[in-house]
């Protein structure tokens, strides 16, 4: 169960299920020399802060040991922020976290899963919904006899 953790937070971290947060700023801010005033909503792509090069080592690979450390999500506030951050986080996210490994667990044992045709879809930034325009995962029972 470990491994499979590891590997789902790595999911997360390169396939986050939002895009974007929203947040409206309630004091100025100054970043990199210009102040955001109070009021102005700041967008905020996890997508993108989940793969900062200067905070993940090889952030385009998936690699699930990465989260073998538990403080590795935490090394760089809102680095890793997979169902939000502050009081605005998912309050389901402990619940989905259960929901997914507990039916990855029972597939898992049940099937085999490979790519169809080594294809994998490349992250589409123009939605916020990923939808695959063709399958590209097989899977196949397994033997349970012997």
């Amino acid at each position: 169960m470990q491994l499979l953790d590891r590997c789902l937070k790595e999911t997360l971290r390169l396939r986050p299920p939002i895009m974007t947060m929203m947040r409206m700023c309630r004091t100025p801010q100054t970043i990199m020399g210009y102040t955001i005033p109070p009021g102005h909503q700041v967008c905020v792509s996890p997508t993108t802060n989940q793969r900062l090069p200067d905070v993940w080592k090889d952030f385009d690979k998936f690699l699930p040991d990465r989260f073998i450390d538990p403080e590795v999500a935490n090394s760089e506030k809102f680095a890793y922020v997979p169902f939000g951050a502050g009081r605005h986080r998912c309050i389901g996210e402990t619940f989905a976290y259960i929901q997914i490994k507990t039916i990855f667990s029972v597939l898992i044992r049940k099937y085999k899963f490979s790519l169809v045709d080594d294809y994998f879809p490349e992250v589409n930034y123009t939605t916020m919904i990923h939808t695959p325009t063709k399958p590209f995962i097989q899977y196949t029972s397994r033997d349970h006899s012997g």
